[in-house]
């Protein structure tokens, strides 16, 4: 694909959650620029960013929405869930009170919009450091209990970073793939009810019984 012209197989909404100052503006910094400072502003409301990635054959645009951790600005947040298609749910692994939020988090989004487990990822940031309060076999403890995926990051030197976003990608294609091949697939039963009524009404009977045979039967355009 010719990236020039902004042509891409997939577009994709993901978004950044997590408490003030755990890194989700470092994180997306460092992805979209390759770049680490040790001060940032915090976000005011949400921040937006759009990076485009390849993935095997497939170019990928990735719409990227840094939303503020602090809790005054979680109304204009929460305005901006609706389309996502995964989720990063960050905490910082020196700071246990960010871990203890993170189901309160993630339910907050998942409230708004429904995202498959498969597409939340918690994020474990700041594992460049040594004073860490929350141990890795914790994180994959809490990610298997919301049956999602953990990941342990660190803005600062760009370990996994990249990672993390690949692995994304793929869970949402996967998921779209099933979903998309779940709406082609004949509902049978479905169809079944209709020529059990149409056969009672005899009403245009044979020709429901044709446009039933067609839906199932037919193969899809393309």
């Amino acid at each position: 694909m010719d990236q020039k012209y902004g042509t891409y197989d997939y577009i994709f909404k993901v978004i950044f959650l997590g408490s003030a100052s755990v890194g989700k503006t470092a994180l997306l910094t460092r992805f979209c620029d390759d770049v680490f400072t040790d001060s940032y502003q915090s976000t005011i409301g949400i921040d937006f960013r759009i990076k485009t990635i390849k993935l095997g054959d497939k170019t990928i645009k990735i719409q990227i929405w840094d939303t503020a951790g602090q809790e005054r600005y979680q109304s204009i947040a929460t305005t901006h869930y609706k389309g996502t298609d995964g989720v990063f749910c960050v905490f910082d692994i020196c700071n246990k009170d960010t871990f203890e939020k993170v189901k309160e988090n993630i339910k907050k989004c998942t409230n708004i919009v429904a995202i498959p487990d498969s597409c939340i990822f918690l994020i474990g940031n700041k594992n460049d450091l040594s004073r860490r309060e929350i141990e890795k076999e914790t994180g994959d403890e809490l990610a298997n209990d919301l049956k999602a995926h953990y990941y342990e990051t660190s803005a600062k030197t760009g370990e996994n970073v990249g990672l993390i976003f690949e692995e994304l990608c793929k869970n949402i294609i996967k998921n779209k793939n099933m979903t998309d091949m779940s709406n082609q697939s004949c509902p049978f039963k479905t169809y079944f009810v209709v020529f059990y009524f149409c056969f009672f009404l005899k009403k245009g009977f044979f020709l429901d019984l044709y446009l039933v045979y067609y839906k199932c039967f037919q193969k899809p355009n393309g």
